[in-house]
């Protein structure tokens, strides 16, 4: 028993050393399998809000600002009734990129009292873009991007259009809008449009007292023409906005004692009746843009854009001392 045991042993080891080298030896070999697919880059980043006709609708007669202040993240900077700034996450002026028609927007929008020079009626289409993604448009784009697409030049001869006239008891306000577009029977694919807009309004009231200075005289106006044809499409715009209006009386205060006071009594120091006139502080803006593109349809669905766009801007602000107009810019 002593001189058996010790050979079971070692030749258990080397069974177990023969299965073992046995097993290693073995591979399988697989081929390479390759799984390949395509997904649409969606941004988590950023938001964005496209406003409906019906919306456009119901906001009719609506500054820029006062258009788009019912979507999230989106509200206004305001100066008595007549000036009003979009503020998109609480950035406004040079944070905030406006788009007109394709054309960087580029205005005095350092002021708090400088309201976007673009009317509202123009447009069908406005798109809101939040986030960051908006700062792909620029260092400008920061706080947000706000574009104004109006309708697309028709290709058919027939004339059409569309009047807006509205109207409001408080400020005894008016405004008449209208748009007119059409085409040339004998030159297919060539479409022209029109559009105008005029407004007036006089000194608003709250419940108890007037707002001094808070009239507006605009004329707003703008034309287009473009061709098309199967490979290329050509157009030229040209728009003016043109508005006066008074800065509220109310707003101008020159010391902490002077807001203390007001706050104090609950209503203006003055008392003001209903006008139309329009006195000093008041701004004038005239802006002009004028805008050419081309587009041209290459081989191999590759296309090239060509497009042209000048703008002048004029603001002209008067403040009131002593009595006197001063103009201030």
């Amino acid at each position: 028993m002593l001189i058996r045991l010790p050979l079971i042993l070692v030749a258990g080891f080397l069974l177990a050393i023969n299965v073992h080298a046995q097993v290693l030896t073995d591979s399988i070999k697989l081929k390479e399998v390759s799984i390949v697919d395509k997904q649409r880059p969606v941004s988590r980043t950023s938001i964005s809000v496209m406003l409906s006709e019906k919306q456009l609708q119901q906001t009719k007669g609506a500054t820029l600002a006062e258009t788009i202040k019912e979507i999230p993240g989106v509200s206004i900077l305001k100066t008595g009734s007549t000036i009003s700034k979009p503020v998109i996450e609480g950035m406004h002026g040079n944070r905030i990129l406006i788009l007109n028609n394709g054309i960087r927007l580029e205005a005095q929008q350092w002021g708090l009292e400088h309201a976007p020079e673009i009317d509202p009626f123009l447009a069908s289409r406005i798109h809101v873009i939040k986030g960051a993604e908006s700062v792909r448009y620029g260092a400008e784009a920061i706080g947000g991007v706000i574009i104004v697409e109006p309708p697309s030049l028709p290709n058919s001869s027939v004339i059409s259009g569309g009047v807006n006239l509205i109207g409001a008891s408080n400020g005894r306000s008016g405004i008449t809008s209208g748009m007119l577009n059409g085409g040339l029977k004998s030159l297919p694919g060539f479409g022209w449009r029109l559009q105008g807009t005029l407004k007036r309004s006089g000194n608003v009231r709250s419940a108890k007292y007037y707002l001094g200075n808070t009239g507006v005289h605009e004329l707003n106006y703008s034309a287009a023409l473009g061709y098309n044809t199967s490979k290329a499409l050509y157009e030229i715009y040209y728009s003016r906005f043109g508005t006066e209006l008074g800065v509220l009386y109310s707003a101008h205060v020159g010391t902490k004692e002077d807001i203390d006071a007001r706050i104090a009594i609950g209503s203006p120091l003055e008392n003001y009746g209903f006008t139309y006139n329009i006195t000093a502080p008041r701004q004038k803006v005239l802006h002009d843009l004028f805008k050419a593109k081309a587009h041209y349809d290459l081989i191999n669905g590759q296309s090239l854009d060509i497009t042209y766009g000048f703008q002048k801007n004029q603001r002209k602000e008067y403040d009131f001392r002593r009595g006197i107009e001063k103009h201030c810019l």
